[in-house]
């Protein structure tokens, strides 16, 4: 045997200094304990509340994402109207550039 193989009568030795009765476990949790734990009801009921709070946050971050795009698209469509007005770009590359934005314009 090598120093680090254990003998059958030290593993039982451990186990009766270390091993947890069921008298001993019975102390860790009374069922008044057990009365104040979530259940699986609780536990979906707030999962629920949880996942419609993140919908609705969700929501929210898409309306200011959109609004922003908008604002941009009107800022870079004010810029082609300049640039077309002082024909610094060919009509037909500012139409070009007009069909790629995000909110694109219906030109008269």
């Amino acid at each position: 045997m090598t120093d680090r193989d254990i003998t059958t009568n030290e593993l039982l030795e451990f186990l009766q200094e270390n091993m947890v009765t069921k008298e001993d476990a019975k102390s860790f949790v009374t069922k008044d304990d057990a009365k104040s734990f979530a259940t699986k009801e609780d536990l979906r009921v707030m999962e629920h509340r949880i996942l419609d709070h993140m919908d609705d946050k969700l929501a929210d971050l898409e309306g200011s994402i959109v609004a922003r795009q908008r604002k941009e698209d009107n800022r870079f469509r004010r810029l082609l109207e300049g640039l077309e007005k002082f024909k610094v770009l060919p009509k037909d590359e500012i139409d070009a550039v007009r069909a790629i934005q995000v909110f694109p314009q219906i030109t008269p």
